[in-house]
Parts: structure tokens; C-alpha cells; sequence
């Protein structure tokens, strides 16, 4: 999809690409809807004008949705058993030139005991 930003684990999909409209348009373009592991974890409301084809859904607002440990999920926090707190793996594992999703995901389960 053109109009989209794939983070680890995050799909964002947004009204525009912002690599194909004029740059100072692209405070104009509008999150329609965030995925996060394969769920909804935001879309926008339908004053938005979203493209016909996504249909509107009710999905908890984002920040909303806190784990048994309060790590907010939509934020990209996880629990990190060895640290004894929320942590998102980005601020945590330092990426090395040539490593992976994968190789960034196994570091993150190292140093943070994920099962």
C-alpha cells in the first residue's frame, strides 16, 4: 500500500504519501488507521474521509490499552521482566548495520527475558 508506514510490528495507513505530494502539504496528511501485531489499534473517524473501502470499527483510543503490567501496547511498550519495567524495544536494543527484524526482536527477548 503507497500510502503506509511499517514499523516493527506497526502498520500505519495515512490519507496521502507523503513522498508524493508536495512537502508543504504533509502536515495536512491524517493517520487513518494504526495496526499494531495484526490489530486495529486506532482508526480515524469517518469525518476523516476515508477511503470507502475501510470500514469503521470501535477499537479502544490509543494509549487506552494498558497490560496486567501497564505497558501501553499501541505506544509499543512491553513488559521487560529483566529491567522490572515497560520498555519499547527501539530504546532499549542497539541496531547494528545488517541486523534484522528478527535479529532486533531475539536481542529485545535476550534483555528482556520475553517467553
Amino acid at each position: 500500500m503507497r500510502n503506509s508506514i511499517v514499523l516493527v510490528g506497526f502498520f500505519v495507513i495515512l490519507s496521502a504519501n507523503p513522498l508524493s505530494i508536495d512537502p508543504l502539504a504533509i502536515a495536512d496528511i491524517q493517520v487513518l488507521e494504526t495496526i499494531n501485531n495484526g490489530q486495529t489499534v486506532y482508526r480515524a473517524p469517518e469525518e476523516h474521509s476515508a477511503p470507502a473501502s475501510m470500514a469503521r470499527v470501535d477499537s479502544p483510543r490509543v494509549g487506552g490499552d494498558r497490560d496486567s503490567h501497564g505497558c501501553i501496547g499501541s505506544a509499543g511498550y512491553q513488559w521487560c521482566e529483566k529491567r522490572g519495567e515497560c520498555a519499547r524495544s527501539w530504546e532499549i536494543v542497539e541496531a547494528k548495520t545488517g541486523d534484522t527484524a528478527a535479529d532486533l526482536a531475539a536481542d529485545f527477548a535476550d534483555q528482556c527475558s520475553l517467553n
